[in-house]
Formats: structure tokens, C-alpha cells, sequence
């Protein structure tokens, strides 16, 4: 019998803890402010663990965020960006990417000469 009571206060908790976190990512939403599980963690005392690992949680936020965007796109209007832009800017994140990697390399290869960086 003790364990039943302690599995539904467990469950309450968790419901309660939800409730909390959905009222706090509304109360953002209305105030237009960001959604992120750092902000959430502050405002809510719970671990951004919390909102990680619980799945209700971080189905929570996802949703939040969903709404911040829907809001964002219907207010600022949507901003299209043409396949050509988008391919371009891809290729310029994976030449970023190889350029940092060459540069880790050039470091490593001036320390093993004895220059200090």
C-alpha cells in the first residue's frame, strides 16, 4: 500500500511540475519573449534536465516553440529564401567547417615546431 501512495504523489508532482511549466511558456508566449528551456529552467526552478529528459517536458517546450514561430511567421510575415541562396549558404557552412579543421591542423603542426599560440 505504501508504495501505491508513493507512485500517485510521484504522479501529482509530475502533474503539478507540468502544469507549472506550461503556464510559465505561456506566460512567454504572451509577452513575447523567446522560448528556450535555459529561460524556462530560471523562471520554473526545475533543471534543464528536467525539460530534457521528461518526455512531457520537452514535448512541452517543442510545442512553445512551434507557437513562437507560428506567431513570428503570421506577424513579421515568412521570409522565403530561394533553393540557390540556401544551397550556397550550405556550402559555405561545410567550407567553414573544413577551414576550421585545417586551421586545428596549422595550430598543431606550429606547436610541435615550438611556436606558442
Amino acid at each position: 500500500m505504501k508504495y501505491d501512495r508513493i507512485v500517485e504523489l510521484k504522479k501529482q508532482e509530475a502533474q503539478k511540475n507540468l502544469r507549472i511549466a506550461k503556464f510559465e511558456g505561456e506566460n512567454m508566449l504572451k509577452k513575447g519573449e523567446s522560448i528556450n528551456v535555459t529561460v524556462l529552467s530560471e523562471r520554473t526552478g526545475f533543471s534543464r534536465s528536467y525539460f530534457y529528459r521528461n518526455r512531457e517536458a520537452a514535448q512541452l517546450v517543442k510545442q512553445a516553440q512551434k507557437k513562437e514561430e507560428h506567431i513570428l511567421k503570421t506577424h513579421a510575415g515568412i521570409v522565403h529564401i530561394s533553393e540557390d541562396i540556401e544551397e550556397k549558404l550550405i556550402d559555405l557552412r561545410i567550407e567553414i567547417i573544413r577551414l576550421k579543421q585545417e586551421n586545428e591542423i596549422l595550430r598543431k603542426k606550429l606547436r610541435d615546431v615550438g611556436y606558442e599560440i
